[in-house]
């Protein structure tokens, strides 16, 4: 429902036209789509795994030793398969945020050693990039009761995000510390990169959503969920994420958990 105001010479208000729209078809629609994303992305995960096996079994020599090429060609096969492995499983992910299906299960968690670990993993990226990765953790930050698994994949949007739309030979701080006044954990983001544009940021947590100036970097790319997702985790986790933006200089995003 959409409702403004009529005003008249001197801005009193009087009266509003208000404008209503069934969308219980549109509703529907989406759900048949998310259902049909969900069922796909559980049917590619069979053969891909299958993919996933045999060439694990192949570079690791068990029927036979592999010359230079034959190797190297594996390994890009074994490369390409795990992205697309990860590819569904995030599917599988936005899948069942949409129905309502999408489960947090918290465990005490070190989330210096998980972000380390994530760092560790984007190791290549930074390297290929010149990136200046500044690590800035907080000594004697406790462990929380979060759900690891998801919020390795919220450190891991944000870590790439920042990687991928920083200018070559940019920095990325990443630092974790304990708020003082709320005693809760704080993770900060920062790159020096393209920035946010102002009209886009009511709109960056949204699903398949990507500000322009993302969409015209053309070595990059993006489905547009990585955000949508890393939010919806963080509201399930009892926390928060927003961000502070200018454009060609700098990006921070923050996420707040609970101790």
């Amino acid at each position: 429902m959409n409702c403004s105001p009529i005003l008249d010479e001197n801005g009193t208000i009087l009266f509003c036209v208000a404008a209503e729209r069934d969308i219980t078809k549109e509703k529907e629609v989406d759900k048949a789509k998310t259902e049909l994303v969900s069922l796909a992305s559980h049917q590619l995960l069979t053969p891909l795994s299958i993919v996933r096996w045999y060439s694990e079994i192949l570079l690791a020599g068990d029927v036979g030793d592999l010359n230079k090429d034959q190797k190297k060609y594996l390994e890009e096969i074994s490369t390409g398969n795990k992205r697309m492995i990860d590819l569904v499983n995030f599917l599988l992910d936005v899948s069942k945020m949409d129905l309502g299906t999408f489960g947090i299960k918290p465990e005490p968690i070190s989330i210096t050693e998980l972000i380390l670990d994530v760092v560790n993993e984007q190791s290549l990226q930074i390297k290929s990039k010149k990136i200046s990765l500044i690590l800035d953790l907080e000594k004697d930050i406790p462990d929380i009761s979060v759900d690891p698994k998801y919020i390795r994949m919220v450190v891991q949007n944000l870590m790439s995000n920042a990687i991928k739309y920083s200018f070559m030979e940019g920095s990325v701080h990443l630092k974790v510390r304990k708020d003082r006044d709320s005693k809760k954990i704080i993770i900060e983001v920062q790159d020096t990169g393209i920035g946010i544009p102002k009209n886009a940021h009511d709109k960056i947590f949204t699903k398949h959503f990507r500000a322009q100036n993302a969409i015209e970097k053309a070595d990059t790319e993006g489905t547009g969920l990585g955000l949508y997702l890393a939010k919806s985790i963080i509201d399930h986790s009892q926390g928060k994420i927003w961000f502070e933006s200018e454009v060609n200089s700098e990006t921070t995003f923050y996420v707040e958990l609970p101790e």
